[in-house]
């Protein structure tokens, strides 16, 4: 790979790099995993041949906050299964049984006099990668992941799942450091958490990549609620009337609006500039696949088809709300079919 010729090609970062970077840190002590082994140039044609390999991306979520002391026992009381799971803390101790889950709790030492009590007492992470990743090589990525991101100011407790197909660790996190300052944590430390777990997992021989949704052309994040979750009725006048939340009812039938031409549909900049931002990605790997096709190795050919591919197969430009009134409208087309086939004659098909 070292063939390849992308190096100099403008917009390489805007395509593999997140919206925003993590603020310099005053003492650093977490290596940057987004330039890991080499120079920032090097590490995006590494991020690049994984991307188009299809490594498995990895799964970083914040799933919560204790709130107060109550609830932070209760999580470390369900990451350990009621102490039936071995946990460990950031010293590397195993954590076993309820009574050692009790201890690590009050040796966790919070305000009694609760002068915080607006504060979120910990928080909970997870960490995941796709079914038939080793379980163990999991685990060992999160523990080296967690040393680095928290070990030296926080404490934490943290535990393997094995019981869904998703190999997970469950990462509990005490807000307040030893320096009695308090965990931060935005959409750029989130995917700085992704690049590092990604990073470890890559030392355990594992192709695993954190690249933000916008280098694979996804333009948001995947909604539980889809349409083919969605049931409907007809209202009084016999139109299509969505059956769910109140907060997706009131989505689709305004979508329903729109499409009857019943309302005019407003201009939505937000839309606009997550397009305009599509392209400027689109239009780089473009870029790439030019300045590849220039070279004269057959390597950064082979490459270049990979990526003529991987750009065939991105998803339509579209937010969460245009790909809802695209699969909407294609729902009530097919009623509207079966509606005029109920009301044909049936002497004609005689």
């Amino acid at each position: 790979m070292s063939k390849l010729n992308i190096l100099s090609v403008p917009g390489l970062g805007i395509a593999l790099d997140g919206p925003v970077r993590p603020k310099k840190r005053k003492t650093p002590n977490i290596k940057d995993y987004s330039k890991a082994g080499g120079s920032k140039k090097t590490s995006h044609t590494a991020k690049l041949i994984r991307v188009l390999n299809k490594a498995p991306e990895v799964m970083v979520k914040v799933s919560g906050s204790g709130k107060g002391q109550g609830h932070v026992l209760a999580h470390m009381t369900y990451i350990t299964r009621n102490g039936k799971i071995e946990a460990e803390n950031e010293r590397g101790e195993t954590i076993a049984g309820l009574d050692e889950v009790q201890e690590l709790f009050e040796q966790w030492g919070f305000d009694a006099n609760n002068s915080e009590r607006n504060r979120a007492k910990s928080v909970h992470i997870v960490l995941s990668m796709p079914n038939g990743t080793d379980p163990n090589a999991v685990l060992w990525a999160a523990r080296k992941f967690a040393q680095e991101a928290f070990s030296q100011n926080h404490q934490y407790l943290m535990a393997l799942h094995t019981d869904t197909d998703h190999p997970h660790v469950h990462l509990a996190v005490k807000t307040q450091g030893f320096d009695m300052t308090y965990l931060k944590r935005s959409k750029a430390d989130l995917q700085e958490w992704r690049e590092m777990f990604a990073g470890k997992l890559r030392e355990q021989g594992i192709q695993a990549e954190a690249t933000p949704r916008r280098a694979r052309g996804v333009a948001v994040k995947g909604k539980s609620q889809s349409m083919h979750h969605l049931t409907f009725d007809k209202d009084k006048h016999g139109n299509p009337r969505s059956k769910g939340s109140t907060v997706l009812k009131e989505k689709v039938e305004g979508l329903i609006r729109e499409i009857d031409g019943q309302t005019v549909s407003k201009d939505r900049p937000w839309e606009k500039a997550m397009a305009d931002k599509q392209m400027e990605v689109r239009e780089a790997y473009i870029n790439i696949e030019k300045n590849l096709r220039a070279s004269a190795d057959n390597e950064s050919h082979k490459v270049a088809d990979k990526l003529a591919l991987f750009l065939k197969q991105m998803p339509p430009i579209e937010t969460e709300r245009m790909k809802l009134q695209r699969q909407l409208a294609q729902v009530m087309s097919v009623q509207q079919e079966v509606a005029s086939v109920g009301k044909q004659d049936p002497t004609k098909s005689r």
